[in-house]
């Protein structure tokens, strides 16, 4: 795993050595191993690997942090060129099947330096251009300078892995793995967007592509972009197939096991190729326990397995991780998270670049922290609710449907408005809000709890007169309106492409990579998802029963009492802590004279949704969080 960066500068001072060090230096955690840069002038197309940048006037570079995975020898040194330094790559990711496609190109006459996956992808750019990507199966982001076009090929891989981040202003293009190593740019324009704010506050995360700030970019999903004569050129490269028709039509539950029992286990075994030591995230769920499983068969040896719990028994797995650990003798280790654990929390917040919200990457950071202690890869179980329906809500949902019945109009007149009269402390306030709901607006307040009234009321009025001209959920509404979708596979088609990549897969980037470890998720291998997204929807969710099918096909690898076991989640024990240990740090963060953010937010609402949380009548600690998220962000880069 590694940091990447590329500058192009049309107008204004050349790209230096320097310069890139310095912004690629913001991302050494991505990559303490190694470090590159290369500069050219486009003009000329003269180039240089930054040995002597005082005799350069380029206008575009590319730099590199490298934490060394595959081929650890000087020979996989980014940013890497082709064989007549035509074209160069700086890339982040893994390529699960460089080595099938790289005999492909040596019988096409291309001459190999390496043995790395990034040298496959240069390669495989030159045979089929843009068209390389749909031949790359892993996680990557990557950034292409092709000065035989004179332009720059950037992709990311399908569902959202590996962070890519860009900016345009009409004098410079620019990308990176981080946002803080685009903002430390002295160029860029750091303006807030205002909308991007108020949807952090909705989502708890900002959804691509929109970032915090105006003019730097998500890279979405399974995209390229193509920058060209000062021309920025988008285009999605894949989609999967969520509908019920194709591979599994007429087969029997037992065909449909075999079929995805055997895709699990090559997915799992691509990803065990290392020239480092690896090992899992365990948490004693049925995914990161069937991770394990198809490990433990695969590699002979024992698995280093490593999980994270809490004092609080509510939230704490570890019993279950340890009964999983002994079923399947890995080598284990566990690490206890208290509330002096916060204490990373300003570390965090500048990883992330921007505002995030989700509170499980506190214990992300530590269980990768302590990972890193032993090992460099571990794989995860992360994707697996998203691709095989193991949330709770998807059940909630479907059952919420008889309330249509009823017309919207009417339950909003009826429910809607009742709701509002009740204090925002009343136990039910949210479920009677929700029952007023069309179906797309009663999903979004499911995941993401916070009322569109409460968050108008919790806007300072500038800002809420800016943000008041976006529909509830309207980047949710195109991907919910897509045809041809049962109604459990739309709940899965708009997580898929939303709540997955943006919160799910971005923590576990951001909190690993501070620990210079990397997290592979074989759950989100692509054709895995192509197959598990065309499973009938009456194996998805049988009888109440979440992830049904997918259970079943575990079923000869664990134990019954995993696979019946309720899923607990992957949080903080929130609630307590903020009336007792973290209470005055909060309220001090929040509301003390020196807030940062008493300029986009009320602070009388602030302090009410605090006195709430504090006298029990509601747990606010979500959406407390946030705030105290944005707050130390504001200090740190607003």
């Amino acid at each position: 795993m590694c940091g990447i960066l590329g500058l192009y500068h049309i107008h204004g001072k050349p790209v230096t050595s320097d310069l890139l060090l310095r912004m690629s230096g913001k991302m050494t955690h991505r990559g303490p191993d190694d470090k590159g840069t290369y500069l050219c002038n486009t003009s000329s197309l003269d180039w240089t690997d930054g040995l002597d940048p005082k005799l350069w006037k380029a206008d575009t570079g590319l730099a590199h942090r490298r934490l060394s995975i595959i081929d650890l020898s000087s020979s996989g040194r980014q940013p890497m060129a082709n064989e007549d330094h035509t074209i160069w790559i700086t890339y982040n990711g893994e390529v699960y099947n460089f080595r099938q496609l790289r005999p492909i190109l040596e019988e096409k006459g291309h001459e190999f330096r390496s043995a790395t996956d990034t040298e496959v992808i240069l390669h495989l750019y030159e045979e089929f251009g843009e068209a390389c990507v749909a031949q790359l199966r892993g996680m990557f982001a990557f950034g292409i300078w092709d000065s035989v076009h004179r332009r720059y090929f950037l992709a990311r891989d399908r569902l959202g892995i590996k962070p890519l981040f860009y900016y345009w202003d009409g004098d410079r293009f620019l990308f990176a793995s981080e946002i803080g190593a685009l903002v430390s740019h002295p160029e860029v324009d750091r303006t807030l967007d205002i909308n991007a704010l108020s949807e952090y506050l909705t989502y708890q995360y900002v959804p691509s592509p929109r970032t915090i700030y105006k003019y730097i970019r998500k890279l979405p999903p399974a995209h390229t972009l193509s920058f060209f004569e000062s021309r920025l050129k988008v285009n999605r490269y894949w989609s999967p197939d969520s509908s019920d028709e194709g591979r599994y039509v007429g087969a029997s539950e037992e065909e449909i096991c075999a079929d995805l029992r055997k895709a699990l286990r090559e997915s799992v075994s691509m990803r065990l190729v290392s020239d480092v030591p690896l090992g899992a995230f365990l948490s004693g769920g049925v995914d990161s326990s069937a991770v394990v499983a198809f490990m433990a068969k695969e590699m002979g040896r024992p698995v280093k397995t490593f999980s994270i719990g809490f004092e609080e028994e509510k939230f704490n797995e570890l019993e279950y991780a340890r009964s999983v650990a002994q079923d399947l003798g890995t080598e284990h280790s566990e690490f206890l998270v208290k509330p002096d654990a916060l204490e990373v929390l300003p570390e965090l917040v500048a990883g992330f670049g921007e505002p995030f919200g989700d509170m499980s990457a506190v214990p992300t950071y530590y269980v990768s922290k302590m990972a890193k202690e032993s090992v460099t890869v571990c794989l995860s179980g992360d994707g697996g609710d998203e691709v095989f329906a193991g949330y709770s809500r998807y059940l909630r949902w479907l059952r919420s449907r008889l309330l249509d019945i009823v017309p919207t109009k009417a339950r909003r007149i009826l429910l809607g408005n009742f709701s509002t009269l009740l204090p925002d402390f009343m136990p039910g306030k949210g479920l009677v809000h929700r029952c007023s709901l069309a179906p797309l607006d009663r999903y979004g307040a499911l995941l993401y709890p916070l009322a569109m009234q409460e968050k108008s009321r919790l806007l300072s009025p500038d800002v809420r007169r800016i943000a008041e001209g976006e529909a509830p959920y309207a980047g949710l509404k195109t991907l919910w309106d897509s045809p041809n979708k049962g109604a459990l596979a739309r709940l899965q088609w708009v997580d898929l492409h939303t709540y997955l990549p943006d919160d799910v897969l971005c923590k576990v980037d951001r909190a690993s990579m501070l620990n210079s470890l990397e997290v592979r998720v074989p759950l989100l291998d692509h054709e895995l998802v192509e197959r598990a997204l065309q499973i009938p929807e009456n194996m998805r969710i049988r009888n109440g029963k979440v992830k049904y099918l997918f259970k079943q096909m575990l079923s000869p690898h664990l134990s019954k009492s995993i696979l019946a076991r309720r899923k607990m989640g992957f949080g903080l024990p929130s609630g307590s802590w903020f009336r007792s240990s973290v209470r005055e740090y909060a309220r001090d963060l929040l509301l003390g004279p020196d807030a940062r953010t008493r300029e986009f937010l009320n602070t009388i609402e602030v302090n009410a949704l605090i006195e709430t949380h504090q006298k029990g009548f509601r747990d606010m600690s979500g959406r407390i969080w946030a705030l105290l998220v944005l707050e130390i962000w504001c200090r740190r880069f607003g």
